[in-house]
């Protein structure tokens, strides 16, 4: 019963981000769930993974996969993807701060001090992407 209960909080909270995506970025379940590749797209279903993954941390990456008709071999790739584009595009990480500040900010999300520390996470990953994001352009200017 246990794994059951899992799986359900799993789904309702993939269900959750796709309503965000829907509601924030006007992207329909339909268009993430595509083999279309816009950049969008990808980057959307790139952040839904992502968030994922830090909320249920020993989720497997095909579990992943299947939600966004995926291979494992794909969610791997775009969950290492994401921490390279976190930090050098801002497109992305305003797309990925969006749906996941939205994510957190539902009540039944919050279910423990581990999700609580996960979102204080997010948030300072954030500031010093920006902080960051800032020196980089500041060390452009100076040379």
């Amino acid at each position: 019963m246990k794994e059951k209960e899992k799986q359900l909080n799993f789904d309702s909270c993939a269900e959750l981000l796709f309503k965000i995506a829907e509601e924030k970025l006007h992207i329909s379940k339909s268009d993430i769930l595509s083999k279309a590749q816009t950049r969008i797209l990808a980057d959307t279903r790139r952040a839904i993974m992502r968030i994922l993954k830090t909320k249920f941390p020993y989720t497997k990456v095909v579990v992943l996969g299947n939600l966004v008709n995926r291979d494992h071999s794909s969610v791997s790739a775009q969950l290492k993807k994401h921490q390279e584009l976190i930090s050098t595009k801002n497109d992305y990480s305003d797309l990925f701060y969006l749906l996941n500040d939205e994510f957190f900010k539902y009540p039944h999300q919050k279910t423990d001090s581990m999700d609580e520390l996960m979102g204080i996470r997010d948030n300072l990953e954030r500031q010093l992407n920006t902080v960051n994001l800032l020196i980089h352009e500041l060390n452009k200017q100076s040379t």
